[in-house]
């Protein structure tokens, strides 16, 4: 009777443990992580289409999924397509995410969000002749399908600016380049990196008077809370590492570059 009854208890607790789980799937963490990744080339930072190197955020990926023990998935995706799938399922996390990137009120309501992996400088950026453009001579701006011109919305709310979406960061770029568009709003790395390996782009700069931001790369999530929680840990014990692949990669940091450009201080 006794182990009747001790075998019941266990059974119990057994149940409860499994209901406890399943009802709260925000505790669990997968030893496999699916990282929705956006399909564009966006080199040094990422090219996750790449056989090779795909930048530097898939290097500190990779090194926290070896010291926290994950086998890291990356499915290449349009940007509008990765938060879908996020809500979905299909995936598990988004990179790159920010909380300004989104119109929506509603869009970052249920997702976790990492620290930063490093900051990055968005600018507008023009042929040199036209450096001394201020947003209103601009009137069409070529953007990678999907991206979020946060500093542009207004005007483009208002009709001033017309968006150019293209498939690439390179596309965009041609469009400037063929006159077509008048500026595109890229990340600065990208263009450093662009302009000194293909000579057609040597000509483009940022614009001296036009938006930037400084904003950051995060990881974000709705399942798994405690998966961004190690990354977290592991970013802040790893700086040493970072800063070793920033300069690997070379690159730069956007306040002092802000500086160097002769950028105004706020925007």
């Amino acid at each position: 009777m006794i182990f009747r009854h001790l075998a019941s208890a266990t059974t119990l607790i057994i149940y409860i443990l499994m209901t406890s789980l399943l009802s709260n799937p925000l505790q669990a963490s997968p030893q496999k992580l699916v990282v929705g990744a956006q399909n564009i080339y966006y080199f040094p930072h990422y090219d996750f289409k790449s056989e090779s190197d795909k930048g530097i955020a898939w290097a500190i990926l990779q090194s926290f999924g070896k010291a926290y023990g994950y086998d890291i998935e990356y499915l290449p995706l349009p940007i509008k397509r990765m938060h879908h799938a996020l809500e979905m399922g299909q995936i598990d996390f988004i990179f790159p995410d920010n909380r300004t990137w989104y119109e929506s009120p509603n869009a970052n309501a249920k997702k976790f969000f990492s620290q930063p992996f490093y900051e990055i400088l968005g600018g507008a950026f023009v042929l040199q002749k036209n450096r001394e453009f201020t947003p209103s001579d601009v009137k069409t701006l070529s953007i990678p399908f999907g991206f979020s011109p946060v500093k542009w919305h207004e005007r483009i709310a208002s009709g001033q600016v017309v968006l150019a979406d293209v498939s690439e960061s390179f596309a965009a770029l041609n469009l400037v380049v063929a006159g077509r568009a008048d500026a595109t709003d890229l990340e600065y790395n990208v263009i450093k990196y662009l302009t000194q390996n293909q000579p057609k782009y040597s000509d483009i700069v940022i614009g001296q008077h036009l938006p930037y931001d400084i904003v950051g790369f995060h990881l974000s999530t709705i399942k798994y809370p405690a998966v961004i929680r190690e990354l977290d840990s592991f970013l802040e014990q790893n700086a040493s590492l970072i800063a070793e692949l920033k300069e690997k990669y070379n690159l730069v940091d956007p306040h002092a570059e802000v500086r160097n450009l002769g950028l105004p201080a706020h925007q």
